[in-house]
């Protein structure tokens, strides 16, 4: 331990350091000298700001506004992808699955037991294969109860 000056110069420094931020920075001259001008530097201007509609006809108008932006930007994107479309016999096929989809079947193979890969794994030649390794996290298959479940 410190002593007993450390524990008074922390408690005077935890007791006035508070008191001497407000003090400085919540001067209106300091926060008219150093944050209104950054104000207007940061922040849009409230006459360019977004103001959202307050009547259900402006509502109208800004969603029929919204739609019609995006289905010009739709437009415009199938258009470009029709112009640099390529023909069918070079494009090579398309995946068939996703890759969470082959994600999710390597990591059941793996619980299982079942080797996907060369040779590594709880299902490769030489190796033991232990008896329903998810039961010790409660979500294997086994004759474990509902009380056991971790989730």
């Amino acid at each position: 331990m410190a002593g007993p000056n450390m524990e008074v110069f922390r408690f005077g420094f935890y007791l006035f350091f508070p008191i001497f931020a407000m003090y400085k920075f919540g001067d209106p001259v300091w926060f008219e000298t150093y944050v209104q001008p950054y104000k207007d530097y940061l922040l849009p201007s409230y006459e360019d700001s977004l103001k959202p509609p307050k009547t259900a006809a402006g509502l109208h108008e800004e969603l029929a506004r919204l739609k019609a932006a995006r289905k010009a930007k739709y437009t415009s994107t199938s258009a470009d992808a029709s112009d640099l479309s390529v023909s069918a016999s070079s494009q090579p096929p398309a995946p068939s699955r996703t890759l969470e989809a082959l994600a999710t079947d390597q990591a059941m193979k793996r619980d299982q037991g079942v080797s996907g890969d060369l040779g590594s794994g709880p299902g490769a030649v030489g190796e033991q294969q232990q008896p329903s390794q998810g039961r010790r996290w409660g979500w294997g298959s086994g004759g474990g109860s509902s009380s056991e479940r971790l989730v």
